[in-house]
């Protein structure tokens, strides 16, 4: 692998500077931290990235790589051995081994839906013992934290328990839309919780998810089926995306089973 680096003239000379600009949309990046003490570098012709104050940004695109290898490449190059790494790719297969240098923090996928394109609830039978609605969290602050914990606490680590402060901020937060979080009751017993958040110019479905004991069974079709038709009717959101982890295999399934797609996938690394 041949690496290349640009400084922000080079980067226009060498007809660059587009592909890095996209870089501030991609990484959510302003165009300040796009030029600021920034340098540029280009791994072969799919592999694009930024190191900015010791963060690493890579681009991958319909490329076959080795993230050990380019890490390896970018350590040597910068002759620093504390670089942190966040990596998005895009069509590309790639190969994660485990390294002493570094600890993954996050492996995820974005997926999007456009709602026009969702046509599949009106086939979905919902059985009498099962009651799914829109509630108001700052009059039900114990049910969501009970929910919440309960769904994602007992087997993920890397979550923590939500409690009420962390809730009452959230209440407050630009993100959070009240009327867009949504129950799922099994004999009137809260199995399932999820929720739509606009986070920058983009809704995203978040929190998503049921009951350890009642995975399996069906209700995590049904409860998205019932969610996205309900934003579908109220005609405020075109484009929903969610963030999944990669080793969720299940819930990729199911997300694709409805009509979302994949748009690209976020690794990030911190170094030890």
């Amino acid at each position: 692998m041949e690496i290349k680096s640009f400084n922000l003239f080079t980067l226009v000379t060498n007809n660059e500077f587009i592909n890095f600009y996209n870089f501030k949309n991609i990484f959510e990046l302003s165009i300040v931290d796009l030029i600021s003490n920034t340098s540029y570098f280009v791994i072969d012709d799919g592999i694009r990235g930024i190191n900015k104050n010791s963060r690493v940004y890579i681009f991958i695109k319909d490329s076959p790589v080795s993230i050990n290898e380019i890490i390896n490449i970018l350590i040597n190059h910068y002759n620093n051995k504390k670089l942190n790494f966040e990596i998005k790719y895009i069509n590309s297969n790639i190969k994660l081994d485990n390294s002493d240098k570094y600890i993954i923090q996050k492996n995820f996928k974005t997926m999007e839906l456009e709602l026009n394109n969702f046509l599949n609830f009106n086939s979905i039978c919902i059985p009498e013992d099962i009651k799914i609605s829109t509630i108001d969290i700052s009059k039900n602050i114990d049910l969501r934290i009970d929910i919440q914990n309960s769904i994602f606490n007992s087997n993920d680590k890397k979550r923590r328990p939500i409690d009420k402060n962390y809730l009452y901020k959230e209440l407050n937060s630009r993100y959070f839309l009240k009327d867009y979080c949504y129950v799922l009751f099994k004999d009137n017993k809260p199995i399932g919780y999820g929720q739509i958040i606009k986070d920058k110019n983009f809704y995203y479905l978040v929190n998503f998810g049921i009951i350890e004991e009642y995975r399996g069974k069906g209700y995590g079709n049904i409860f998205l089926n019932y969610v996205l038709n309900d934003i579908k009717k109220k005609n405020e959101i075109n484009l929903l995306r969610l963030n999944v982890d990669n080793y969720n295999i299940s819930a990729i399934n199911l997300y694709k089973k409805i009509g979302f797609g994949e748009i690209f996938n976020t690794i990030t690394l911190k170094s030890i």
